[in-house]
């Protein structure tokens, strides 16, 4: 989510498994997530930073750009 807020709204990323089932929990309380977000961030983050499955290619380019945005980010891989 730091990551998102951080970066142009037309920047998408893909996210691991692990953190894409947290954020699915997270937004299934609708209310929470939402003060989380505002307390958080001052704003509600989309939830359509996910690309579909439909090309593989555009979707490892966007692999790659998510990996080297959180290792910029974070300072770790």
């Amino acid at each position: 989510m730091q990551l998102k807020v951080s970066q142009p709204s037309h920047i998408l990323f893909i996210l691991t498994l692990d953190i894409e089932i947290v954020r699915q929990t997270h937004v299934l309380q609708p209310k929470i997530y939402q003060n989380d977000c505002l307390r958080l961030f001052r704003c509600v983050i989309d939830h359509s930073f996910i690309i579909s499955d439909n090309n593989k290619f555009f979707q490892k380019q966007v692999i790659l750009g998510t990996c080297q945005v959180y290792e910029e980010k974070f300072g770790e891989k």
